[in-house]
């Protein structure tokens, strides 16, 4: 009777604060009304969302519908505005992300902003109604809503789930399963058509799949408890990229993101040159153990060409040289004294007989004539360097190498490894000598990446989806839209559902920031900002549904 008592006294609260069988009103989301964790159980949505829900179509762990996404950010970190814009979902959003053509939106959350801080058992009635209320608005227009839980209490999406506390701390992991239990018990009578779960976003590589498996199956159990039949997505591990096998039999569908490469992804991390597209990767570890220990770039590299690299670890004193067709043209000496322990700068490894590790600093030089060869190398004591990242700049044309050794075949002697002797060829295409450890991170490159995938789903059964990819908005507009034309090209091709990352934060096509706004881009005013209409329509032409 007192749980009768509870959720009467909780409809009676809801309907003064939505109105019972309407549409729900924007709410007063500052002033927080705090009920218990078992009280917030029971949703009040409008009366038409079941109806209207259940005309959508059918969706399940091995069998999706056709889906094109966008993520609403608003509550994914607790504390803070996203990108300026208050903690709330809005009803003119969803609208109008319909109306761009959009019939999907992932919502990450903070179950921080939902949760009392200092009583996590106290729950924020508003977040809630207000997540009532965009649910509501999805079933309006036609949109699936897929909730995730992008942080939590010892959990947070930093890149380093190794700095997390949640993985040892029984009580951090029994709020977050308390936190799904009661959203799977306040939504169970909405119909996976319209209502999807994401469980927990981008595990890294500070945990183990044992320790991943085991918890997302602690969670999977809690759901289905009041929804046998919910749809749910894993992301896959070491940050949504490598499937999880392990969950195969688990009726659960599973999730990719795709930010490759970094360089142009990430731009304002790689150098200040907008960055870069297509990304030549390869060997970047210059050894005596192989000679010649030099790294080459030959092509047509005119006068005022610009060069710029990081090298970011030695071994011994002596002299890095880049020359352009057997001049030098740049030096740097290392013959200062090593610092800290062993040789290093920093102390995350132990070096030995003066390695000098940790630098970030570019090397900018501009070539004084024309050039068809490039060569970086090494004179005196260094025994080995390592090449991180090299950027040419001449003219419209860009390249970029960044140092990739990932999937290195068994058995194989890395140190013995040639290093890359690059080509660029006068039809643009990039070969090496040996095409040892050398690829292109290009259209091709990312369709081979998503036939990946779907050969995992195929050979499995289990549904995939991309619902992670966007560009910041420093990067060059016109590489931009050619990557995202490339990227979606290859999800079509595949047969993939997408979601880009995110609607108007700083990595998509609308912005509600005037320093957010792509240089080159043509902009149309939109709600209460502002659409990139070159990259929207990439977008747009790339609509499935």
């Amino acid at each position: 009777m007192k749980r009768i008592a509870a959720i009467l006294s909780l409809l009676l609260l809801l309907c003064l604060c939505v109105g019972c069988g309407s549409e729900p009103e924007v709410q007063d989301y500052q002033r927080l009304v705090e009920v218990s964790s078992a009280d917030a159980r029971t949703a009040v949505l409008a009366d038409d969302t079941l109806e209207l829900a259940a005309q959508m179509p059918d969706a399940a762990w091995n069998s999706l519908p056709k889906w094109n996404g966008i993520t609403v950010p608003n509550l994914q970190e607790y504390g803070f505005e996203y990108d300026g814009q208050p903690q709330v979902f809005s009803r003119e959003d969803m609208e109008n992300i319909s109306n761009l053509g959009f019939n999907f939106v992932r919502v990450p959350l903070d179950t921080r902003i939902f949760l009392d801080w200092d009583d996590p058992s106290k729950v924020h009635l508003e977040k809630l109604v207000n997540l009532d209320e965009l649910i509501s608005w999805g079933a309006a227009f036609g949109t699936h809503v897929c909730v995730d839980v992008h942080s939590s209490f010892g959990f947070t999406t930093d890149g380093d789930d190794a700095n997390d506390t949640l993985w040892g701390n029984p009580v951090e992991q029994e709020i977050f399963l308390s936190f799904w239990d009661m959203l799977a018990e306040r939504y169970k009578e909405v119909p996976s058509n319209l209502l999807s779960f994401n469980l927990m976003n981008e595990p890294t590589w500070g945990i183990t799949e044992e320790q991943y498996v085991d918890f997302m199956r602690c969670t999977m159990e809690r759901i289905r408890v009041h929804t046998p039949e919910r749809l749910m997505f894993v992301d896959m591990l070491n940050t949504a990229k490598e499937p999880v096998y392990s969950l195969v039999g688990d009726k659960v569908a599973q999730s990719f993101h795709f930010y490759e490469p970094n360089a142009l992804t990430h731009a304002n991390d790689y150098f200040d040159i907008g960055g870069a597209y297509p990304v030549i990767r390869g060997k970047g570890f210059i050894s005596h153990h192989v000679e010649p220990a030099e790294f080459v770039m030959e092509g047509n590299f005119p006068a005022g060409t610009k060069v710029g690299f990081i090298v970011n670890e030695v071994h011994k004193g002596g002299t890095i040289s880049l020359t352009a067709d057997g001049k030098e043209i740049f030096s740097n000496e290392y013959d200062y004294d090593a610092v800290g322990e062993d040789g290093c700068v920093y102390l995350y490894e132990e070096g030995t007989e003066g390695e000098f590790r940790g630098y970030d600093n570019v090397f900018e030089v501009v070539l004084p004539e024309d050039a068809t060869v490039l060569r970086l190398h090494a004179t005196g004591d260094i025994y080995w360097f390592n090449l991180a990242r090299m950027y040419i700049l001449t003219g419209e044309k860009q390249y970029m190498f960044e140092e990739n050794t990932d999937s290195l075949p068994e058995g194989i002697d890395f140190e013995r490894i040639p290093t890359p002797h690059i080509m660029i060829n006068e039809d643009g295409t990039i070969t090496d000598e040996g095409n040892i450890l050398f690829r292109v991170v290009d259209g091709a490159y990312i369709h081979d990446k998503f036939a990946q995938y779907k050969a995992f789903s195929e050979e499995t059964g289990v549904a995939v989806m991309l619902q992670e990819f966007g560009v910041t908005t420093v990067a060059d507009y016109g590489l931009t839209l050619a990557y995202l034309n490339d990227l979606l090209d290859a999800a079509n091709a595949n047969g993939l559902n997408w979601c880009g990352w995110d609607y108007f934060g700083p990595f998509n096509f609308y912005s509600v920031n005037e320093y957010n706004l792509r240089e080159g881009a043509t902009y149309e005013e939109f709600s209460n900002g502002w659409i990139a209409t070159e990259m929207l329509e990439v977008y747009q032409n790339h609509l499935t549904q």
